[in-house]
């Protein structure tokens, strides 16, 4: 622990390097397949989700989304998806950042649940007066099932230049960590060895005088 504690400014400004680094996702394909996912996820906003009743209509209770019977589930899925993925998602590959990465992760995630609650819900509960599903809402429940996927190596993958500092702060690291075990076996060479010392005549003397 002393070791680390007293690591070289270097050492330190790599780290807080990686650190800084590590808030900026990779430039990966899957970045640019997010940000198709949420293009269609906003698309689907514009067709019908239930009852010819538009998507956009499902964020709050309107007289067309009434008409369409909506569920509390059906407006959930589409506040999550839409903060997920069509905001979160749009941000976090536009400006390659973490939080909104992983924010839109969670969100997003929590949308393939309410999308699954979404088609239950309507199909147990179908009468003859109640409308089936549209066509915007199975797009937009395609588009955040791949997200969810697509999500996953943009928040866990390193970056280039974080993987270049991780390594020249390991090789740092390790060369300060000799550095100091050398400092310290210096310092201590300058020190008798109790078990070489020649404490004869002291101990002959000591008898004598017993």
């Amino acid at each position: 622990m002393a070791a680390e504690t007293n690591l070289p400014t270097s050492a330190e400004s790599l780290a807080e390097a990686e650190r800084r680094a590590s808030n900026s996702i990779a430039d990966t394909p899957a970045r640019w397949v997010l940000l198709a996912c949420a293009a269609l996820m906003l698309v689907s906003l514009l067709l019908p989700f239930a009852g010819g009743a538009a998507g956009w209509r499902f964020l709050v209770p309107t007289e067309a989304s009434r008409g369409a019977k909506a569920s509390i589930a059906e407006y959930l899925f589409t506040w999550f998806s839409l903060v997920g993925l069509g905001v979160c998602g749009t941000l976090a590959a536009a400006l390659r950042r973490y939080r909104l990465a992983a924010v839109g992760w969670v969100l997003t995630g929590m949308a393939v649940v309410f999308a699954l609650m979404s088609v239950w819900l309507r199909r147990s509960s179908a009468t003859a007066d109640m409308p089936g599903h549209g066509a915007g809402i199975y797009l937009a429940m395609a588009a955040v099932l791949a997200a969810v996927f697509a999500y996953v190596p943009v928040i866990t993958r390193r970056g280039g230049e974080q993987e270049a500092i991780a390594v020249e702060r390991a090789a740092a690291q390790g060369t300060d960590e000799v550095a100091l075990a050398q400092r310290a076996a210096a310092e201590h060479a300058h020190e008798p060895n109790p078990l070489l010392v020649d404490d004869r005549r002291a101990r002959a003397a000591e008898r004598r005088r017993r």
